[in-house]
C-alpha cells in the first residue's frame, strides 16, 4: 500500500491491531514490534492485545514522509 492509499484507509476514531497496522505500513510484525520498543510508535494494550488509533497511526505517516525531489 503506498503513502497516500494508506493515509486515505485509516479511520482516525478505529483502533487497529497488529496484522492490520502491518498491511497499512508495508512493514513485518517484528518491525513494528522494533517500534513499539523504541517508542517509535504510539500503542495502547488492553488484557495483552496491543491496538492502535487510527490518529497515530496517521500522525506516525505524516510526521515520518520523506520529500522526495
Amino acid at each position: 500500500m503506498d503513502y497516500t492509499e494508506a493515509k486515505e484507509t485509516i479511520n482516525h476514531d478505529a483502533f487497529y491491531r497488529v496484522d492490520e497496522v502491518c498491511k497499512i505500513l508495508g512493514i513485518s510484525k517484528r518491525t513494528l514490534q522494533t517500534w513499539r520498543d523504541e517508542k517509535i510508535i504510539t500503542f495502547i494494550q488492553v488484557k495483552g492485545k496491543i491496538y492502535f488509533q487510527g490518529s497515530d497511526i496517521y500522525t506516525f505517516l505524516v510526521t515520518n514522509k520523506i520529500q522526495t525531489l
